[in-house]
């Protein structure tokens, strides 16, 4: 399985940041829970290395200089083209992390009680799940084509269930 993750590029001296995405290998294979985070930490930096090697500037020049539409319609264009599966690996999930509030939020004297970020969908991505950390709790967002993915809710209590499975493994070790 591969996803596509963001992280934040630039934002040296001159400000200059903005979220990329990068493919990750995802170990499913691997069965003990601490080497999949192993592996997936592994991949990750090497992603981020491989990544680094692209001069900053040319993923800007791009969207810097390209109407929006233009440049929506030239990814869509690549991304349709047969040559994409030999230039990427093929994505199957988009992965996020949203920072959420550090101090509890109200609403009309309301608390927040959950927040959970919503994704899209593409042909390229047509999966993807976003964790939000709050103040005394994680939201888990999913949103998927149905077409792909029959079975998101089925999913997604396997997703919670991996959870519990890295606490438990966790559990002692930071």
């Amino acid at each position: 399985m591969v996803a596509v993750v963001p992280i934040m590029v630039g934002g040296g001296d001159d400000g200059d940041a903005h979220v990329a995405g990068i493919t990750v290998p995802l170990p499913t294979n691997a069965a003990d829970p601490i080497v999949r985070v192993e592996a997936t930490a592994r991949n990750l930096r090497r992603a981020k290395e491989r990544y680094g090697e692209i001069p900053l500037s040319l993923a800007q020049d791009v969207s810097m200089f390209a109407p929006p539409v233009l440049a929506s319609l030239a990814n869509r264009l690549t991304d349709a083209m047969p040559h994409r599966r030999l230039l990427s690996p093929t994505v199957n999930l988009g992965i996020t992390n949203v920072p959420g509030p550090a101090r509890q939020v109200f609403l009309a004297g309301r608390p927040l009680r959950s927040s959970h970020p919503v994704l899209s969908v593409t042909d390229v991505t047509p999966l993807h799940i976003g964790v939000q950390a709050g103040v005394s709790d994680v939201g888990l967002g999913a949103i998927a084509d149905g077409d792909t993915v029959e079975d998101l809710a089925g999913l997604i209590a396997a997703v919670v269930a991996e959870l519990s499975a890295l606490t438990d493994a966790y559990d002692g070790v930071v």
